[in-house]
């Protein structure tokens, strides 16, 4: 496990951003309700875009490269910050 935790997943930033309409962080986004959730998730998403490329928002990080074991090393990384609850 101590591996995992150490482990720094590092994906390609979006040097062109592509169309607000394709990408997957900015649909999510505009298909919640309310204002407030939207800010909230984009800081997630906005957090989690930074340990995944190191200095990107959620628009510019390449979610498609997203595979399972960056998505387990974020939640090991998360879980050392947050509540298990909130890292779920």
């Amino acid at each position: 496990m101590d591996a995992l935790v150490s482990y720094q997943p590092k994906i390609s930033v979006i040097e062109q951003p592509e169309s607000i309409d394709y990408n997957p962080a900015a649909v999510y986004l505009a298909g919640l309700n309310s204002s407030a959730g939207r800010r909230t998730q984009r800081q997630v998403l906005d957090t989690i875009a930074c340990i995944l490329t190191g200095n990107a928002d959620c628009v510019s990080c390449n979610w498609a490269l997203v595979r399972f074991h960056h998505v387990s090393a974020i939640r090991a990384k998360l879980a050392d910050g947050y509540a298990p609850a909130t890292v779920n």
